[in-house]
C-alpha cells in the first residue's frame, strides 16, 4: 500500500517517471524526498542506474530529463555530476544526487 502523498501522484501524474519513483518506493524505502519544490535548498533528484550487457552503465533522473552513461561507476558518476550542473545552470542547484542501481534478474522455473 501507498502513503497518501504518493497515492496522490499516482493519481495526478501518467508520467513515466513518477511510476519509476513508485517502483522504487516499493523496492527501496530508503528513498526520500526533501522537498517537492524545485526552489528548496534541500532538494534531492534521485537517478535510476541499471548495468547494460557490455558493463557500462546508465543513468536516468526521475524527476528531471537528464540521461547520462559511463563505461565505469567512477566516469558514470562524474557525468551525472556534469549533466546535473549542466541542467540547473539557470536555477539553483540540488543539494543531493542519489544513485539507485536497479537490478532486474529473471529466476527462470523458481
Amino acid at each position: 500500500m501507498f502513503s497518501p502523498i504518493l497515492s496522490i501522484l499516482l493519481i495526478l501524474s501518467k508520467c513515466r517517471a513518477v511510476h519509476r519513483v513508485l517502483a522504487s518506493w516499493r523496492l527501496n524505502s530508503r528513498l526520500v524526498f526533501h522537498g517537492i519544490s524545485g526552489d528548496s535548498p534541500a532538494m534531492e533528484i534521485v537517478f535510476t542506474v541499471t548495468q547494460e550487457n557490455d558493463g557500462g552503465y546508465v543513468a536516468e533522473c526521475l524527476s528531471h530529463d537528464i540521461f547520462t552513461q559511463g563505461n565505469t561507476w567512477e566516469e558514470l558518476r562524474a557525468n551525472v555530476r556534469e549533466a546535473v550542473s549542466a541542467y540547473f545552470f539557470d536555477q539553483p542547484k540540488p543539494a543531493a544526487v542519489r544513485l539507485h542501481l536497479v537490478r532486474d534478474e529473471l529466476l527462470a522455473g523458481a
